[in-house]
């Protein structure tokens, strides 16, 4: 998976932070058997775990065991689970008890649980009569083994909330979340984000993050218009200034241009009254001779 060092310390940290809010009410099946796990299994790709014990009630109530639900037509079930998109969990059931009736000739999981983690996980692969998370959940649950149950609600949380990078495949996820606990661990992470997921709501969460977004928009912008108005009015004031000092100086100069303007004048007036003296005096002086 692309960028896994960051990713692996987010996941980390994620499950630091919310590992104390697990709430093992919210994970726990009435299974008695490691028969009931392996249909519990199936169910729980498709239900919560809620939703997943009614589905078992009305199983019970209407078929003898689970070799009768194994014989019985798709639509049957799918009328008895009261819902008429849940074909494809009456498939995967019939599938899968049929595989173990092909296979040991029972409806039983004693002979894969002789085979030990590897070999169980190998012959339930080549027989196909497991889905992917069922699988998984049955090595976990039942085998002890290593393993990792991801529904598409548990792939759609960590891929909102970025604990994986958004163009992984599924399978790609599955692995690179399986790889980032030891067996001490794994099963309670399965239960945290099984928990969070079954209790995520996507659409409520989008909204919030846009909204979120929005506000950090909404107020970035409030910023950028206050320190333009703050440019602008400080702009303002340096051309009032350079304006007022523009007009002092202007004011300056006419003043010293109206000032030596009055001096030639004066100055002029001196030399022609010095003039009209001289001519006055030259004159009176003629006649006398």
């Amino acid at each position: 998976m692309k960028n896994s060092k960051e990713y692996t310390k987010k996941v980390a940290a994620f499950y630091k932070a919310q590992k104390k809010n697990i709430d093992p009410a919210k994970t726990q099946t009435q299974a008695q058997t490691p028969l009931d796990t392996f249909v519990y299994g199936i169910l729980l790709e498709f239900y919560t775990y809620p939703e997943a014990e009614k589905v078992i009630e009305k199983i019970s109530e209407h078929f003898v065991d689970f070799n009768d639900l194994r014989v019985s037509r798709a639509e049957e079930i799918v009328d008895v689970l009261g819902d008429k998109d849940k074909k494809e969990v009456a498939i995967a059931l019939t599938t899968a008890l049929q595989g173990l009736f092909d296979k040991y000739d029972a409806i039983s999981v004693d002979g894969l649980i002789e085979l030990g983690k590897r070999g169980a996980k190998q012959e339930i692969e080549e027989s196909g009569m497991l889905r992917t998370f069922a699988l998984n959940y049955f090595s976990l649950m039942v085998m002890n083994a290593h393993a990792l149950p991801m529904t598409a609600k548990m792939i759609e949380y960590v891929k909102d909330n970025d604990l994986v990078h958004p163009n992984s495949s599924d399978k790609e996820i599955n692995g690179f979340l399986e790889r980032q606990f030891g067996s001490s661990e794994i099963l309670n992470f399965y239960k945290l984000l099984r928990q969070l997921s079954d209790d995520y709501d996507a659409n409520s969460a989008k909204k919030a993050k846009n909204k979120a977004t929005k506000k950090t928009v909404t107020k970035k912008t409030a910023k950028k218009k206050t320190t333009t108005k703050k440019a602008t009015a400080k702009k303002k004031t340096a051309t009032k200034k350079k304006t007022t000092t523009k007009t002092v100086t202007k004011k300056k100069t006419t003043a010293k241009k109206k000032a030596v303007a009055k001096k030639k004048t004066t100055t002029k007036k001196v030399t022609k009254k010095k003039t009209t003296t001289k001519k006055k005096a030259t004159k009176k002086a003629t006649r006398k001779k």
